[in-house]
């Protein structure tokens, strides 16, 4: 008896050295086998394919679903690109949580936004400030926070303090490379590099550090895979969209109020002010996002710059700023003993419309520059150690019951599968509910609201990335 058998199905599991053409049965979550040939007698669903690849669920590790980068078209969206797990990058928790039973069936983990001025005082909190925003944000749901040192810096002390909170509240740190001293830059890694030691931090979106602000692109590229391989304790992720993403508000002297904006309309020529990025609103260089049905979409022009002031400057938009050497040469960048450099691709994605793993991440495996395994170890197995999840990243008996399942020549996803439950096939997202990913510090709270939950541990860092489970 299964819940749900799969049928004619090209499995790719590398960390279980299967490759072939399978069935998969799934019983109360979980995979239940994997041969070939299984009989349906007993099976209470039936699904068949005719040979389409099927692999661990995806797991971004770089979303937004809510808050000032984020809305609920994200969940949708990461639905249809085959995602089944993510890693909500910039709170707030207590959004997504009000949302998270409209999230598609997903698997959704969420860091709290280091904000000066919202989630934080001021710029430069001590280490106990630091400590007391974590404990409060963890119990309510978050694993972690983030630093948004590309937007709305901290101080370099006070960058530190929160990367030691988190190690001392057992929480995530991530960290948007950035400073009050040093920009989004690749001088900005430098820094970054030099002060979190030995601690364990997920560095956001390499690539971002590397278009070209401070010195040739491709230098930058060098410099941060030899950071990157000075550092061992960090993770890091980059993504290979062409197009950023970023806050279009404007602040009260009359400037973008995110850092990264203005900077980015500086080095396209235009001046950091309502009328500069009028101009690039016009010029088509930049563009907002704007909901249309359960998706996102970009719109440049008039039509964007009206809604931009419509919405008194408070909209989300991006700009086409990723070179593409930078995006392809850290997707293959090696250590030298032969792991990845960048150990995850993400997408940076959500509601920002570039959910593009599939769509353009197969691309990457269709002209070489990554196998099959690769590509599966970069978008499931290393995210699902970085997120401690143990039964996730592969298709080991009694592993979580998450597929993406692929057609390979479209580019395209054509199921995602979570928990067993079917999300989203042919495009039509069927799931319903979600689950929290957080940890024990929230147990007590999520009771309390009745959700879901699948609680993680980081007190000792990330899990080993080896095929060890």
């Amino acid at each position: 008896m299964f819940d749900l058998l799969l049928k004619n199905l090209r499995v790719e599991d590398p960390v279980n050295a299967v490759s072939g053409m399978y069935d998969i049965a799934i019983d109360n979550g979980k995979i239940a086998a994997i041969q070939k040939d299984l009989s349906p007698v007993g099976a209470k669903k039936i699904l068949s394919f005719d040979g389409v690849l099927a692999i661990p669920g995806i797991i971004d590790l770089h979303v937004h679903v809510c808050g000032n980068f984020g809305n609920q078209t994200a969940f949708s969206m990461l639905a249809r690109s085959g995602v089944c797990t993510a890693l909500n990058m910039a709170g707030p928790t207590t959004d997504l949580l009000s949302h998270i039973h409209e999230a598609c069936g997903l698997n959704l983990a969420s860091l709290e936004d280091a904000t000066p001025g919202r989630s934080l005082a001021h710029e430069a909190p001590s280490l106990k400030e630091s400590r007391m925003f974590l404990s409060e944000a963890m119990e309510m749901g978050a694993i972690g926070v983030k630093i948004l040192g590309g937007h709305y810096p901290l101080t370099p002390e006070g960058s530190v303090h929160i990367i030691h909170a988190a190690r001392e509240e057992g929480g995530y740190a991530a960290w948007h490379a950035g400073t009050t001293k040093y920009g989004s830059n690749i001088e900005g890694l430098h820094e970054l590099c030099d002060l979190v030691g030995n601690e364990f931090v997920h560095v956001a979106h390499i690539n971002s550090y590397c278009r070209g602000q401070i010195r040739h692109e491709l230098q930058e590229v060098i410099e941060a895979q030899q950071l990157l391989e000075e550092h061992p304790s960090l993770v890091s992720e980059s993504y290979i969209a062409a197009s950023n993403g970023t806050s279009f508000l404007l602040n009260k002297e009359g400037q973008l109020a995110s850092k990264n904006t203005g900077v980015t309309l500086n080095i396209l020529g235009y001046e950091n002010s309502a009328t500069g990025l009028g101009h690039a609103l016009m010029d088509g260089k930049a563009f907002v996002f704007v909901q249309q049905g359960d998706e996102t979409v970009r719109l440049t022009g008039q039509e964007a710059y009206r809604l931009w002031s419509d919405a008194g400057t408070n909209i989300a938009g991006g700009f086409d700023v990723n070179p593409p050497m930078p995006r392809i040469a850290l997707a293959a960048a090696r250590r030298k003993n032969g792991t990845f450099t960048v150990d995850c691709l993400a997408t940076d994605g959500g509601s920002i419309p570039r959910n593009v793993l599939v769509s353009q991440g197969l691309g990457l495996v269709s002209s070489g520059i990554l196998s099959m395994e690769d590509y599966i170890r970069k978008t499931s197995w290393n995210p699902s150690r970085c997120l401690c999840l143990k039964n996730k990243g592969h298709l080991g008996i009694g592993a979580d019951a998450d597929l993406s399942i692929l057609d390979f020549h479209r580019q395209c996803a054509l199921a995602t599968i979570v928990g067993g439950q079917v999300c989203m096939i042919h495009g039509y997202v069927c799931g319903t509910g979600g689950t929290l990913i957080t940890t024990e510090r929230a147990r007590k709270h999520m009771k309390s609201l009745g959700l879901s939950c699948q609680y993680v541990d980081f007190s000792n860092g990330h899990l080993p990335f080896d095929a060890e489970r």
